[in-house]
């Protein structure tokens, strides 16, 4: 799994392009949101916990449609 976001995602595209550039379909490419500050902001405008726990529960389903897509060829 290749993952950026949340403070930044401007260069995902780039990390997409080399997902598909690289051609093996066990590789993924996931994009976070950018924080909005919604959920508050950590020291130096890093993501709060929160964001980070909203962050991983979007990870962990996006993680499990993936593999389960996996095992299903």
């Amino acid at each position: 799994f290749c993952v950026l976001g949340i403070m930044e995602t401007d260069l995902f595209p780039q990390v997409e392009n080399a997902v598909h550039r690289f051609g093996d379909s066990r590789v993924f490419a996931f994009g976070f949101q950018r924080q909005d500050g919604s959920l508050g902001y950590s020291v130096n405008w890093h993501p709060s916990e929160d964001t980070y726990a909203l962050a991983a529960e979007r990870l962990a389903e996006f993680m499990k449609k993936s593999l389960q897509m996996k095992f299903e060829e």
